[in-house]
């Protein structure tokens, strides 16, 4: 989990990709009508998920993690929580932004909640195709 947060900090491409992929989904976010809003939503939310999928198999099978004998691990529970990590701004951002413009007041409180839901259920899908060779 260290290596892969270190990972994230410092490549700076990952993390501007990361960024315009929440910007883009944003503006999509904003600008579909109402009744395709949750397709752009989801869509943008599982991108996001595939893209933090592809970091973390970048991070596990990097060749220094073979330099050292590290103590057996079970690689999907550290699968899952970088998911978690890598996903949850993004889809904060999203899911607010969807559910305000969706439920106006009440999508705040939405938010929250259908974000917490969204980053376990792409946390849990993505983190078992991660490690998968």
């Amino acid at each position: 989990m260290e290596v892969f947060i270190k990972s994230i900090i410092r490549n700076q491409s990952w993390l501007t990709m990361y960024f315009q992929f929440v910007a883009v989904g944003s503006a999509a976010i904003v600008i579909a009508p109402e009744y395709v809003r949750w397709a752009v939503w989801l869509l943008i939310v599982f991108i996001i998920g595939n893209l933090t999928k592809v970091f973390i198999r970048r991070v596990i099978g990097h060749p220094f993690l073979n330099v050292v004998a590290w103590p057996k691990i079970d690689e999907g529970e550290v699968a899952y929580h970088c998911m978690i990590f890598g996903v949850v701004p993004g889809v904060f951002i999203l899911s607010l932004l969807f559910n305000i413009l969706t439920f106006k007041w009440w999508g705040m409180a939405f938010g929250l909640v259908t974000g917490v839901i969204l980053t376990m259920i792409i946390s849990q899908f993505f983190s078992k195709k991660a490690i998968e060779p």
